[in-house]
């Protein structure tokens, strides 16, 4: 175990690694020195706004009243004032202090994801990434190639409480190797010294069994290069096609006319006929102005041109190409059928319509968006409000030396949130009022699942071909999150995007070392996540007092919430996903969907059939329905983890038994509650669907404690939002890879070894997935008094609809609450003033 210092709250060996505090990000530096300039503005006032600021101060200056909207000028009218505010600085970031959650969940900083890998090449052979490898020689595999192998939940929780050291700190490297035919996954570490200097141990452990995940079911691996050769070859085939369809807008085949922009080839798509041992990808191509996509406004060009290729064994010669489908006709079993067919007057000329480069893919054209640039707001001239801390930031932030994550506190409430490249936002060891209520909040997996013919049933599974944290964008302050937000970094490999919109970076640090005897990867960090109080514009809670004896009189107190936001790219979509933290102790995640749709070409004459998966955009644009599913890992813990339970309260209508007895019923049925307790895993026994027959209720409780009230255990209740269910039938390789869309919710007993219900290597052959939520069911294990974790599936079907073009406004109302249930002795924002009074009023302008 690593010494850890109890005085300083930090390992010995890390004390003097001096936490760097203005380097918190380039967008925290930036919201600090907008604070800075609105508060020079907010200064310049007459002597009676001066007056007016003195006693707003006076009144508030003490009690560090919550966030409110306002702009950041002032005015004096009508004898009353309002008072310049601006953002200000987000709170200091200091060094944290004592046995908390940053030591054990802090991600791996850049330098330590470097040089475990380094480390992990020059040991074993292996190169950094399938582009560097030669032939036959081992390779990290995934986005998630080395990541922070999380500690066992009793190492942790005996540190969090005090009752143990610091559990060593381990990375887990993913290697695919393809003379063993398989991915084998090793803990590798132990990993000490500082964030910035890490040192690496020699510990190589293997996770997995020889042959357990085929070498066909690695994950996505979006630098792959191996298939250049035979992607050329299949192009020079059809180059006559090509050319006469589409112009010379592909930059593999002579001549090429980058006036006529440039089509993308994206090699990228794992497909359904995949199997264990067979590993099989969609090729699709899309057309762009220019090299680097504009916005991304590529999806929005499809063109009428796909194939499958045929991935199998580590050989590149032995890979092959297939299914061939051009213009809304096919398959076509080889490119030079195609070709021959085509050239024969067989297949008819493509009505394709090329892009009018002078109306596409810039600022005002159909496909791109935002307004155009010089051009005037056609409304308005005036900017919209702004979030403002008169008192300053209510929340506080420490990190590790070096760290990624924040440790954050907040009017009661502290917890430890961070960036995982594979999964994305994890907040960790929330505690309320000191009692710790969660251990692990964390998203887990998004996927998109599409209908449509011609093999284009595409599906997604955004852990495995991007991550959700991997390629997550670098937040705008003003814009993703209020200026004043605290910003946290990410980490990822350097240069590291998403489908080739720009240029891909392998973690190699260039092509020609890639057979270098002392190879080295290179990561980066950027601000990705960000922490923030938000004005709920409303009461927290509100009441109207009628009274014959005076007039009506609201009571309540501002209402106000910590948010925890970090925005997910998986491509052409984005998933803001928030939590956010309230004053009685309730939790709410809440996940917004935006981005570009996926498009198809489409013609009434060729291809009439795709309307019945597909609304049009206009007379050459179908835009298919899909649904989108994310998977929450919600790890309540209730007083001894172990000893929980799982109530269920269900509102049912009849004649309640007892009551019935009693002699106390009308004539009429009634509404009335059974309470039950969940025995054990399974389907339809631990399973809650999207559309239950009666509301239902979930708390998650401890049996052996006393709450306030002696009617039912303490707990916290589950309470999902939107739910909408993978309609596909059991057994469809889109159900079985992702079989926590068929429930709203699941609950499972916890283990280490079940830490998420879906897995990166079942991108490909989804029809024989790796993991399973299912089989965690199956194992029909006792959750009378155990250590229990509810699933979370957050869903919504979407079909599109003409103002979705060019970008989705951000929608979806995909969420879901945690509220205490008999731990507090009423509401727990109760101990809370009214903030307001005093402050002042007018037009602001």
């Amino acid at each position: 175990m690593m010494e850890f210092n109890g005085s300083t709250g930090v390992p010995k060996d890390m004390e003097n690694d001096a936490l760097p505090l203005h380097n918190a990000s380039s967008a925290e530096s930036a919201s600090r020195n907008l604070g800075k300039h609105c508060m020079i503005v907010a200064s310049v006032c007459n002597i009676v706004m001066l007056v007016c600021s003195m006693t707003v101060l006076l009144k508030h200056g003490s009690e560090g009243s919550g966030p409110m909207l306002q702009q950041t000028t002032a005015s004096v009218e009508s004898g009353t004032c309002s008072v310049a505010a601006a953002s200000g600085a987000p709170p200091r970031v200091e060094e944290v202090r004592g046995n908390v959650a940053a030591h054990l969940f802090d991600d791996l900083s850049p330098q330590e994801r470097a040089a475990v890998a380094t480390a992990f090449a020059r040991a074993t052979g292996a190169a950094l990434s399938s582009s560097s490898a030669r032939q036959g020689q081992d390779f990290l595999s995934g986005v998630g190639s080395v990541q922070l192998l999380l500690p066992q939940k009793k190492e942790a929780l005996a540190f969090l409480d005090e009752r143990g050291l610091l559990p060593k700190r381990y990375a887990r490297v993913t290697v695919a190797r393809p003379l063993k035919g398989d991915v084998m996954e090793y803990r590798m570490g132990p990993i000490s010294g500082t964030r910035s200097k890490p040192v690496i141990g020699e510990d190589m452990d293997a996770l997995l069994k020889d042959g357990d995940v085929t070498y066909a079911k690695r994950a996505p691996d979006l630098t792959e290069s191996s298939s250049n050769t035979l992607l050329q070859t299949t192009l020079e085939a059809l180059k006559n096609v090509l050319h006469e369809t589409f112009g010379h807008t592909f930059p593999q085949l002579k001549p090429f006319n980058s006036t006529e922009g440039f089509v993308l080839m994206e090699p990228v798509f794992p497909d359904l006929d995949s199997n264990r041992t067979s590993r099989v990808s969609m090729v699709k191509f899309f057309w762009q102005r220019g090299e680097v996509s504009e916005a991304g406004s590529l999806w929005l060009h499809p063109l009428p041109f796909v194939f499958r290729m045929n991935q199998t064994g580590f050989n590149a010669s032995d890979w092959s190409v297939y299914g061939f489908y051009f213009c809304g006709r096919g398959p076509y079993a080889s490119a030079q059928e195609l070709q021959s067919l085509y050239a024969s007057g067989r297949i008819p000329p493509c009505p394709y319509q090329k892009p009018d480069l002078k109306h596409s893919s810039r600022p005002g054209d159909w496909d791109y968006p935002g307004q155009a640039k010089g051009t005037k707001n056609p409304r308005t001239s005036q900017r919209g409000p702004r979030i403002v801390y008169p008192d300053g930031p209510r929340w506080s932030v420490s990190a590790v030396p070096g760290g990624l994550g924040r440790q954050v506190e907040w009017m009661g409430w502290s917890f430890f949130a961070s960036i995982r490249p594979v999964t994305g936002l994890a907040v960790w060891d929330l505690r309320f009022k000191g009692q710790r209520v969660v251990y692990e909040l964390s998203l887990q997996e998004s996927a998109a699942l599409y209908g449509g013919g011609q093999g284009d049933q595409t599906y997604y599974l955004d852990t495995a071909m991007t991550g959700l944290g991997e390629t997550a964008p670098a937040l705008r302050p003003g814009v993703d999150c209020p200026a004043g937000a605290t910003f946290f970094n990410n980490s990822r490999r350097s240069g590291a995007s998403t489908y080739g919109q720009y240029d891909i970076a392998s973690s190699t640090t260039h092509q020609e070392d890639a057979h270098s005897e002392t190879p080295t990867a290179e990561y980066e960090s950027i601000p990705s996540a960000c922490v923030f109080e938000e004005d709920m514009q409303k009461p927290f809670w509100s009441h109207v007092s009628q009274s014959l004896s005076r007039n009506m009189v609201s009571t309540g107190i501002r209402g106000s919430q910590l948010v925890v936001r970090q925005v997910a790219n998986s491509g052409n979509y984005d998933y803001i996903n928030s939590v956010s933290f309230g004053l009685d102790g309730r939790l709410r995640w809440m996940t917004e969907l935006a981005g570009f749709c996926e498009t198809r070409w489409f013609n009434e004459k060729i291809n009439g059939w795709e309307q019945e998966f597909s609304p049009l955009w206009h007379d050459n644009l179908a835009l298919p329905v899909h649904l989108h599913t994310l998977s929450i890992k919600v790890d309540l813990d209730i007083g001894t983890h172990n000893v929980n339970a799982v109530q269920k309260l269900e509102s049912v209508a009849g004649m309640p038994p007892s009551s019935k007895a009693a002699g106390v019923l009308d004539r009429f049925a009634s509404k009335y509650l059974q309470s039950s307790f969940v025995a054990r895993e399974g389907v339809n026994e631990s399973t809650v669907l999207a559309s239950q027959p009666n509301p239902q209720v979930f708390k998650v409780v401890n049996r052996e404690l006393q709450g306030p009230s002696a009617d039912s255990p303490p707990g916290y209740a589950i309470l999902l939002g939107e739910a909408a269910k993978n309609i596909l039938p059991e057994g469809h390789p889109l159900v079985d890879f992702v079989s926590y869309s068929k429930y709203a919710m699941a609950i499972t007993e916890r283990h280490d070894n079940e830490q998420s219900p879906t897995s990166i290597y079942d991108a490909y052959a989804p029809g024989q997935p790796y993991m399973s939520l299912d089989r965690y069911l199956d194992n029909k294990e006792d959750l009378s008094r155990t250590d229990i974790v509810a699933w979370v599936t957050l869903a919504h079907e979407h079909v599109p609809r003409p103002e979705d073009i060019p970008l989705i406004s951000n929608y979806g109302n995909m969420g879901f609450s945690l509220l205490p249930w008999n731990i507090f002795d009423g509401n727990a924002a109760n101990d809370l003033p009214d903030d307001s009074a005093g402050e002042c009023l007018g037009r602001v302008l």
